[in-house]
């Protein structure tokens, strides 16, 4: 292995699940199995790497130092006490054994170099994700060595509430006996999903949502993205950096664009020139799409509520403050509320798989209405 400086992992925010990792290694009192449990983005796949990190790390630092050979070695996934598993779809037929083994690995690699970033797949490798049980038993097989140097073993399994039940009863058996000088990291976003059996043998440690400014100072970090534009995505993230990632890597500046447009025509009831547009034909076909707009409709609509209170400051959207000025001349709070409220009630028939067009129409129709009464 080629020596060179790697990225340190930061966990951001979660300063309480922080404190109690680092307390327990310092005190040598951690625990022979963890579950971190906290929605999709709150850092649990994140404070699992630093926690392996920092009981391997040469310079014993939470994240990793980056420089030195073992940090190098479990970001590789090359150390020989660290593994990470995380769910695996099944390949096509047609696919090369190899050649999926190297797609797995490409991801994982991802994953710990960039733990706040989704696992996403080929179209050649298709079916949910899955750990199987010939992954929990790859992992036992390396948890009776004798573990190398003065650091400990460990093993991370993301997204344990997508073990099938093989998965799970086999890990169970490694968590009635658990070898020494390992820790087993269970990460999770719902605790109802795992045999109860697994979850007693664990410390739970929760991870909350992240703030606004914690997702805003993480995609300016991660991703060198302008202040103004973390922003936004952070607004629209509901505490998760992993959503925020998500949202910048998909179209962020049309979204707003067909947010601004629809809105337009919303409020002055030209409801004819929905979908006489690109991003309109888009809006009438796309329910993601349609999603998405919608959600930088309501952080637009927060930002309009802002300016109305005379605390413009909070905007998101402050790049344009003069556009949210001219909205807020448009809307009483109350039709700001009103709005809102049928954004996100629209939002959750889209999902529902109601007739798209109806729901679009009629929305804009709902905004014209709120602010005429």
């Amino acid at each position: 292995m080629v020596d060179k400086k790697m990225k340190k992992i930061t966990v951001y925010g979660q300063e309480k699940a922080k404190e109690i990792l680092q307390s327990a290694f310092k005190t040598g009192r951690l625990a022979h199995a963890y579950l971190f449990l906290g929605p999709e983005g709150s850092g649990k796949d994140a404070a699992a790497i630093s926690t392996a990190l920092m009981v391997n790390c040469e310079n014993r630092v939470f994240g990793g130092c980056g420089e030195c050979r073992t940090c190098q070695a479990i970001l590789s996934h090359e150390a020989p006490d660290f593994s990470f598993i995380h769910p695996e779809p099944k390949k096509n037929k047609s696919m090369k054994e190899e050649v999926y083994r190297d797609v797995i690995r490409e991801r994982l690699l991802k994953k710990l170099s960039d733990p706040y970033s989704a696992v996403k797949f080929t179209p050649e490798i298709t079916g949910s994700p899955l750990i199987s049980v010939d992954q929990i038993r790859e992992l036992k097989k390396g948890a009776h060595f004798k573990v190398a140097g003065d650091g400990m073993r460990v093993f991370v399994i993301s997204h344990a509430d997508q073990m099938n039940a093989n998965a799970s009863n086999s890990l169970l058996k490694l968590l009635e006996e658990p070898p020494p000088q390992t820790i087993l990291i269970l990460t999770s976003i719902q605790e109802g999903a795992l045999l109860e059996t697994v979850v007693s043998r664990c410390q739970v440690i929760r991870f909350s949502p992240l703030t606004e400014k914690e997702v805003t100072d993480a995609l300016m970090s991660e991703r060198g993205i302008s202040e103004k534009d973390a922003k936004i995505l952070a607004a629209m993230a509901e505490g998760s950096i992993t959503r925020g990632l998500e949202l910048l890597e998909t179209e962020f500046t049309e979204k707003r664009e067909a947010a601004l447009e629809f809105l337009d025509i919303s409020i002055n009831g030209l409801f004819e020139k929905i979908g006489t547009t690109e991003t309109g034909v888009r809006m009438l076909k796309d329910r993601e799409f349609v999603k998405e707009v919608f959600r930088f409709l309501i952080i637009w609509l927060r930002d309009v509520m802002f300016v109305k209170k005379g605390i413009a400051e909070k905007a998101a959207n402050s790049d344009m403050m003069e556009k949210l000025t001219e909205t807020a001349e448009k809307f009483s709070e109350t039709a700001v509320e009103n709005a809102v409220d049928h954004l996100y009630q629209t939002i959750d028939y889209i999902g529902k798989n109601v007739y798209l067009p109806l729901a679009v129409y009629k929305v804009s129709s709902d905004i014209n209405l709120s602010i005429k009464q």
